[in-house]
């Protein structure tokens, strides 16, 4: 895959580091908000089917969630995308990566176009 035999493997990844206070949603209530807003912004699809779940359903599905805010002080992104490399090897590992069927690496070969 490398252009030059003498070489080690890339890793490429896409993180974000969110720092800030945390705030755990303690009540159903609570919970259900935030649900419900998670739904509107991810899965507004979703919506209808969810109000008519049955109550006895959801007040059980809001008991296992763990569901918390984040107030954000400070947001870090970071790309690592074969930038270390040569051109020719940069082209070998996003047609590799594209060539997958895994989703994810299909993600980070688009990312490296």
């Amino acid at each position: 895959m490398y252009e030059h035999q003498q070489n080690v493997p890339t890793w490429n990844y896409i993180a974000v580091h969110i720092y800030g206070k945390v705030t755990i949603a303690n009540t159903n209530e609570e919970k259900l908000e935030i649900l419900q807003q998670q739904i509107k912004t991810y899965e507004p699809s979703f919506k209808q089917q969810f109000e008519q779940l049955d109550s006895t359903y959801t007040q059980g599905l809001l008991d296992g969630i763990v569901a918390l805010k984040i107030e954000v002080d400070e947001l870090q992104c970071k790309e690592k995308l074969s930038q270390n490399k040569s051109q020719r090897d940069r082209a070998s590992i996003q047609q590799k990566l594209a060539d997958s069927n895994d989703k994810n690496l299909q993600y980070l070969a688009k990312k490296m176009k």
